[in-house]
């Protein structure tokens, strides 16, 4: 599998990795006491069904890194609301 081809069945995967997450985020789950803990909890879910199913994409970690900014990034908006 090429990089680009890698990148896009990395992005797919997230994305449905990172609709609970982002639920999460919109009913505002993480903004009320201990939703800190309970959002990195989450990140490292994430992070751990990721990188756990043994496909080996080229470019899993630079894209786990950009999604958890994403992530992060998200949750900062969500707070500022």
């Amino acid at each position: 599998m090429n990089e680009s081809a890698a990148k896009r069945k990395c992005e797919l995967e997230l994305r449905t990795l990172y609709t609970p997450v982002n639920s999460a985020l919109q009913d505002g789950r993480y903004l009320k006491p201990g939703g800190y803990e309970e959002f990195r909890e989450d990140k490292k879910k994430f992070r751990k069904a990721y990188l756990g199913d043994g496909k080996g994409y080229l470019v899993s970690d630079a894209i786990v890194l950009c999604s958890s900014t994403v992530i992060s990034t998200n949750l900062v908006h969500q707070e500022a609301l």
